[in-house]
């Protein structure tokens, strides 16, 4: 049975979207477990063969798990290495995942199940090998789990694996499904992004992931039509690209982006929510970076960035009872410490949000906005920002 999207809209408060999320997500979850199967076993003594899965007789890889399992079923995975399981640089050994035949994943779900690791993330981990895969792990199957709180992997990638080799990887990759959930993993080291979701198909719920130290962006995020992606309690940490990169009427909910090369958010598309976000102190970029249309920012907080918030193009966005302030500023250009810089070319409403001093935008310690120091650029920009708040609000990721 499809999940039903969440019903949010402008005048829905914080609390009140982070309860229907996590009851939303708690309902799916119990449906899982009504309509799961039988469990199918690996582990790092395991051996693969069409009989394996069993607790005595375990599978040694997760791709063996998943051909054996039946729709419902849960592949429960022990600690332990897997992926390149015996580290040669290849996927040759008798323990190792097998990609399909075009290589376009190392790991493929392409059927109905809850993939969870019995020790979590720090104990259970899946290497990529020397091969070119488009993801280290595919999901194109409606109704997937891959990961549950405590309960995630580690995926290791090989971003230096070879000089000049062609191609990046993705860490996890949902295309083509709905109905699927991603939460507790963390994705490091690969040559592109960390995950790459499409919510085309209907809605995805990614949550408590991490995305650090990777050579792409943290999160791509794309889909408009049959569904969201709801993001929630997400970190993208010292990625060399963007922390999150999100297209479309996306839910976004306490997600952190922090000491990444390029921006914390881009945002493009139209309609997208976002709550309680946080964006510090990338090296070489904004806070956010919106460049679509009608997106509401809402308790959000941007920090040591070039500038907190800059509008590239679009029209009818907003941001309220937010923390803009303690952006160093372009020293490159004249634009400093904007808080929100506006090329939009539309106005931009930033009522309500707290600047940094009591006295809202202006010197030191506040951040600027408006026209007087030439934040608002080109013509037709426009930043509302009075009233303002006197006092910071209380953002929590």
């Amino acid at each position: 049975m499809a999940t039903p999207l969440l019903p949010t809209r402008r005048g829905l408060s914080v609390a009140a979207v982070i309860a229907l999320l996590s009851a939303a997500q708690c309902a799916v979850a119990a449906e899982s477990s009504r309509e799961s199967g039988a469990t199918v076993h690996v582990a790092v003594n395991g051996t693969d063969d069409k009989s394996c899965g069993s607790r005595s007789n375990p599978c040694r890889s997760i791709t063996q798990a998943i051909k054996v399992a039946r729709d419902g079923a849960t592949v429960l995975v022990g600690p332990g290495r897997y992926g390149d399981a015996d580290a040669t640089a290849n996927l040759a050994g008798p323990g190792d995942e097998h990609p399909d035949a075009s290589l376009e994943c190392m790991i493929c779900i392409d059927k109905r199940v809850r993939v969870l690791s019995t020790n979590g993330p720090e104990q259970t981990s899946i290497q990529e090998a020397d091969v070119t895969v488009g993801a280290l792990v595919l999901i194109r199957a409606d109704g997937v789990t891959f990961g549950k709180r405590d309960q995630g992997f580690t995926i290791y990638g090989r971003a230096n694996r070879v000089p000049g080799q062609e191609g990046a990887a993705v860490g996890i990759a949902v295309q083509d499904a709905s109905d699927v959930r991603v939460e507790g993993n963390v994705v490091t080291a690969v040559t592109g992004a960390a995950f790459r979701l499409d919510g085309s198909d209907g809605p995805i719920r990614v949550s408590r992931n991490l995305a650090i130290s990777n050579q792409g962006p943290g999160f791509i995020v794309t889909g408009t039509n049959a569904g969201r992606v709801w993001l929630l309690r997400n970190s993208a940490v010292a990625n060399r690209g963007e922390g999150f990169r999100i297209e479309g009427p996306h839910l976004v909910v306490a997600n952190v982006a922090n000491t990444n090369l390029l921006d914390g958010f881009v945002i493009s598309g139209s309609g997208g929510e976002y709550f309680h976000d946080v964006s510090l102190n990338h090296l070489g970029g904004d806070g956010f970076r919106v460049e679509g249309s009608n997106h509401l920012f809402t308790r959000i907080a941007t920090h040591g960035n070039f500038f907190g918030i800059r509008f590239v193009a679009g029209e009818g966005n907003e941001v309220h009872g937010s923390n803009i302030y303690g952006n160093r500023g372009n020293e490159g250009r004249r634009q400093m410490r904007c808080g929100v810089l506006n090329a939009s070319r539309a106005t931009v409403v930033a009522t309500g949000n707290y600047w940094g001093a009591r006295t809202g935008p202006g010197e030191y310690p506040a951040d600027q906005a408006g026209k007087v120091p030439e934040c608002d650029v080109q013509d037709g920009s426009r930043t509302v920002f009075a009233p303002f708040a006197s006092e910071p609000f209380v953002v929590i990721p």
